[in-house]
C-alpha cells in the first residue's frame, strides 16, 4: 500500500474544521460601534441574558439597540462593567 493510499483526498471540511469557533475561547468586543448588523450574544456577569441582531449603536458605543430572538421585539443595552458583547457565527 503506498502513502497516497492513506491520505485523505477531500477538500470537504471535517467536523472539526467547520466548529472551529465554538471551540476558540472568545473576546468581548470592546467596541460597540462596529456591531450594526451583526448578530451577537450578550453576556452579563458570566451568562448569556440575550441574542439577537445589532439593529443600532449609539455614535459613541455606550448603547445598543438589539432586535431579539425571542418574545421580546427590541431592547437596549448599555455598555456597563459585567455586560459583554460576543459575535456569533451563523
Amino acid at each position: 500500500m503506498k502513502l497516497e493510499d492513506d491520505m485523505q483526498t477531500s477538500t470537504t471540511p471535517n467536523q472539526d474544521q467547520t466548529n472551529i469557533h465554538s471551540f476558540a475561547p472568545w473576546q468581548p468586543i470592546d467596541d460597540w460601534t462596529v456591531l450594526t448588523g451583526q448578530d451577537v450574544e450578550v453576556h452579563t456577569h458570566g451568562s448569556m441574558t440575550d441574542r439577537g441582531r445589532v439593529e443600532a449603536v449609539m455614535a459613541d458605543g455606550s448603547l445598543l439597540w438589539l432586535m431579539q430572538d425571542g418574545a421580546h421585539s427590541r431592547r437596549v443595552i448599555e455598555q456597563q462593567p459585567g455586560t459583554y458583547i460576543r459575535r456569533t457565527w451563523n
